[in-house]
């Protein structure tokens, strides 16, 4: 759940560390210098409290990158910067010493901070000349924290646990599909989740939620293209009672079992569903929820 409301209040902290704990490796030619890139962002409430998490964590990246440790780094260090990514503008930037400090300093603009890191890039050289050390390695944190009224905080936190209990939920049912045998109690417990989170009255509840998400991510992405199977297709599904076999087995799109008499339908891959379950799934896509297999399109 990403914020854009230019009025929250955010801080950009940047540090940059010797972090020669590496084995060296004399067999270079000439010395190395890895730079290796943490990039966070994450929310804050403007009134902490103890009872909730502190930190809501919206992005966590790492890079790398060399650079020949006998040549100018600023250019490499501004490459770098720009090859990182960042998904946010560097504007309002702190310089730490270390990443752990609680005090820092203020810097006017990028170039201030190409400059703070060339600094303790040149110390680094300096040193590992007189050491003979070949292989240098730096940690550069880029941490973006955003202070956000309390409120929007608390439905920030809410809707990740939500997100959270559908993973979880559709984690479930992937590994049941797979031949897990869950027991009634983590089928409860997961019911009680969703219920908490406020996605409903049952797994099938949250397992909607869970596939409009993962239609609508796909068709923004671009990922996928969910095509329904053709109508004919679907009417010719063969219609099977279930019997003592299958009624052992749920149906993968609701979580709930076959009852013993009642009528299933089974799709040409042998997965039997509820028939009111497994025909809009088919309006939808067109590939069985468990395995794949395809049903023809129009």
């Amino acid at each position: 759940m990403a914020l854009s409301n230019s009025n929250h209040h955010s801080k950009i902290f940047v540090s940059a560390t010797p972090y020669n704990v590496f084995k060296d490796d004399p067999s270079l030619e000439f010395p190395i210098i890895t730079f290796k890139c943490n990039v966070k962002m994450g929310y804050r409430s403007d009134k902490p409290d103890k009872t909730i998490p502190s930190y809501i964590q919206q992005h966590d990246s790492w890079h790398e990158f060399l650079h020949p440790a006998n040549d100018s780094a600023r250019d490499s260090i501004s490459s770098f910067l720009l090859d990182a990514r960042i998904p946010f503008p560097l504007t309002n930037l702190h310089w730490k010493k270390h990443d752990y400090d609680k005090e820092s300093t203020p810097l006017m603009s990028t170039d201030c901070l190409i400059s703070s890191m060339l600094d303790v890039c040149n110390n680094t050289i300096d040193a590992a000349r007189e050491s003979g050390r070949k292989k240098l390695f730096m940690l550069v944190m880029i941490k973006k924290q955003v202070i956000v009224l309390h409120d929007e905080y608390l439905a920030m936190l809410k809707a990740n646990q939500a997100q959270e209990v559908l993973r979880q939920a559709e984690g479930m049912i992937q590994l049941q599909a797979q031949g897990w045998n869950f027991g009634q109690s983590d089928w409860q417990s997961m019911v009680d989740a969703v219920r908490q989170a406020g996605l409903g009255n049952s797994i099938r509840n949250a397992l909607d939620l869970a596939f409009e998400r993962v239609t609508r991510e796909s068709m923004e992405h671009a990922v996928i293209k969910l095509v329904p199977a053709a109508a004919t297709s679907i009417q010719a599904l063969e219609k099977v009672t279930s019997n003592a076999s299958t009624s052992k087995e749920k149906c993968s799109v609701c979580m709930e079992e076959m009852v013993i008499g009642s009528q299933v339908t089974r799709l040409p891959c042998s997965h039997v569903f509820h028939g009111d379950c497994i025909v809009p799934w088919l309006n939808t896509s067109h590939m069985c929820p468990i395995c794949r297999f395809k049903l023809p399109t129009t």
